[in-house]
């Protein structure tokens, strides 16, 4: 992105009692920025500036005096305006009144930094003169008329960049004496000039010290601290056996909610608070030990880490982790805001046995994810296993990078089957990984990984598209009475995508897909986690013609009286209603009132998992529309998902 330009503008004064002059000047600088060839030579002459660029340009602000007692009041008044003159050019014959010497001496009085530049036709002026009269020749040039407009241009250029360069200096200088006058009254006392430097270097010394080993915003020990602390504490147990140490790997659970809706300001202060709970709830624990030292370090963002050295048992561990996550989980006021959050913890014990502090590390941190993945708000101890399964993790998430571009997704077909004739209505088109050496991974395995990595979203438009693609080709080979549907399942990350209507949208018109035929499901809990969202998300899809799934009804939270509030044309009762339907009539008297309630809507119903002869008879008896299940048919792959389709085989020959 390019810098916007900036001008800077500088104030030049031209002293002169002829009106052409003054024009000359005008015409001149007035008005004008600095060129870049003017830039490079002031570059050349006083060094670049800060920041330098052909962007970055001098505007100059000409005023104009005709003698010389008129020049001083107008120094005057700029310098009490705090916009003071940086040049002047000074006519050396200005009859009546001052003549050009007397000007500048009077100029010097009132403003001693301005820069002079006498303009004159004669010889008689030299540098010893101007010397000899004034003291000095510093802020001082001589131009001899006539001049051309180059030369003016490049005094203006180089003069007031010099005093420019000054001016910073000046500042500079006095924010120096004023920090060695502070510094000096606060040691005067001393009386010894070797003790203040002695005291000054020592002060210096240690905040550096402690800023490179501490944590900015909290002021907890730093990774750098911890690590050295952990060396230490490796070493100590190393010659006593018994000596155990504890490390407690912790995350604050959801913080990135925090950031996303109330700022991160909000999130600094929820932190900083935490990290005083932590280091208060490690000071009043009377369940530790205290023959050691015990640390707590934020590691950046949300995370930070105890170090328990020196603990009677192992599970005293657990007891500070859940000392701290009850700490922790106390309302916090952010913002104005009352606000409560919880952590995950994860904990790692060594007697001695290990030496490497970044396995240590590591293996605090795979324990916290393990508390995580299992609920959040709760601790995990790490055990051998979760090393085993963390690298089948990382080796799984690295083979699922490349599984889309090097062919290895399948999409299989599960037949949904309508009740009253009997015939394959339409299928469900359902993910697969042909691993090269896993065979087949399961959905179950893969696709939670796909989501936390984003890589759904690409899979998914992948998915999609092959299903509208095989569902026209079906649909060629079928008469238009016969013509089928296919099903899609869409995740929350691919509905939060901006553009996903969009591309939706695109792909039913690049595979001639009639948006009738296509319906999309969504989970219930994916609806109800942002009804707002997903209902706008919702009535986008209706517009293009699509059919609207709700997939695994009432395993969410949601409200049956909310159904009307989304334009559903479908609601999919979960598997877990049919597992148990023959065994427990509440199931049954579940199933019967939603099939009702869906017939008062205008939906339509599906029932998932059936797997048994006397669970379809009881779906038969609701009178049910649609059904999918084992005892039809399982996944099948394209082929003989086409050979379904072709054949026309009632469902009852399909078990």
């Amino acid at each position: 992105m390019n810098k916007p330009t900036t001008h800077e503008h500088r104030r030049i004064l031209v002293v002169d009692d002829n009106q052409a002059i003054h024009a000359d000047f005008h015409k001149i600088l007035g008005g004008k920025r600095e060129t870049p060839a003017l830039a490079d030579l002031r570059a050349a002459l006083l060094g670049p500036k800060q920041g330098d660029s052909a962007k970055n340009t001098v505007q100059y602000d000409l005023d104009s005096a005709y003698q010389g007692q008129e020049a001083l009041v107008k120094v005057r008044h700029a310098v009490k305006e705090g916009r003071p003159f940086v040049l002047a050019f000074v006519d050396m014959r200005m009859p009546p009144g001052w003549d050009g010497l007397e000007t500048i001496e009077h100029l010097w009085q009132a403003d001693p930094d301005i820069q002079v530049v006498i303009c004159t036709a004669y010889s008689d002026y030299s540098w010893e003169g101007m010397l000899e009269r004034f003291g000095h020749v510093d802020g001082l040039l001589i131009l001899k008329k006539p001049f051309d407009n180059a030369e003016i241009s490049q005094l203006a250029c180089a003069l007031t960049q010099k005093w420019q360069l000054a001016k910073q200096a000046r500042v500079r200088r006095h924010e120096l004496e004023a920090m060695v006058d502070e510094r000096t009254a606060l040691l005067r006392t001393t009386n010894d000039a070797l003790h203040i430097e002695i005291v000054q270097r020592k002060s210096a010394e240690d905040q550096l010290r402690h800023d490179a080993f501490h944590d900015q915003l909290t002021n907890l020990p730093n990774r750098a601290l911890l690590m050295d602390r952990l060396h230490q504490c490796l070493e100590r147990a190393k010659r006593r056996p018994e000596h155990i140490l504890a490390l407690l790997f912790l995350d604050i659970d959801n913080f990135k909610v925090i950031n996303d809706s109330l700022g991160h300001g909000a999130g600094d202060d929820l932190l900083i608070e935490a990290a005083q709970r932590l280091v208060e709830g490690l000071r009043s624990l009377d369940t530790v030990s205290r023959t050691g030292e015990h640390t707590t370090v934020r590691l950046g963002g949300d995370e930070f880490v105890i170090l328990l050295d020196g603990i009677q048992k192992p599970s005293d561990a657990a007891l500070v982790a859940e000392r701290l996550q009850e700490r922790l989980s106390l309302p916090y006021k952010i913002s104005g805001r009352e606000v409560s959050v919880t952590a995950s913890v994860g904990i790692v014990l060594t007697q001695g046995e290990c030496e490497d502090v970044n396995e240590l590390m590591r293996n605090a941190d795979t324990a916290m994810y393990r508390a995580k993945h299992a609920g959040k708000a709760r601790h995990a101890m790490f055990d051998e296993t979760m090393h085993v399964e963390a690298m089948a993790r990382l080796e799984l998430e690295n083979d699922l990078r490349f599984a889309l571009e090097r062919r290895q997704f399948e999409v299989f077909y599960q037949p949904i089957v309508e009740l009253e004739s009997g015939r394959i209505s339409g299928f469900e088109a359902l993910l697969r990984w042909r691993h090269p050496q896993r065979e087949l991974v399961s959905p179950m395995e893969f696709i939670p990984i796909a989501e936390e990595m984003g890589l759904i979203v690409p899979i998914g438009r992948w998915v999609l598209d092959q299903a509208c693609r095989q569902l026209a080709v079906w649909n060629r080979q079928l008469p238009p009475e016969r013509s089928i549907s296919i099903s899609v399942n869409v995740s929350k990350r691919q509905l939060e995508e901006p553009q996903f209507c969009a591309e939706v949208g695109q792909i039913i018109r690049d595979t001639n897909t009639v948006p009738g035929s296509l319906g999309l499901e969504i989970t219930e809990s994916t609806i109800m986690a942002a009804p707002k969202t997903m209902d706008r998300k919702l009535r986008l899809l209706r517009q293009l013609g699509i059919q609207l799934h709700m997939d695994d009804f009432g395993t969410g939270h949601s409200s049956l009286s909310c159904l009307d509030r989304f334009p559903l044309d479908m609601l999919k009762i979960d598997r877990s209603f049919v597992t148990n339907l023959t065994s427990n009539r509440k199931y049954s008297a579940i199933i019967y009132a939603v099939i009702t309630l869906a017939r008062n809507l205008n939906m339509k119903v599906t029932v998932e998992g059936v797997e048994t002869e006397e669970q379809l008879a009881q779906i038969l008896a609701f009178e049910c529309d649609y059904a999918q299940g084992f005892y039809f048919a399982k996944p099948v792959d394209v082929h003989t998902a086409s050979a379904m389709v072709t054949s026309d085989v009632p469902w009852m020959k399909l078990a």
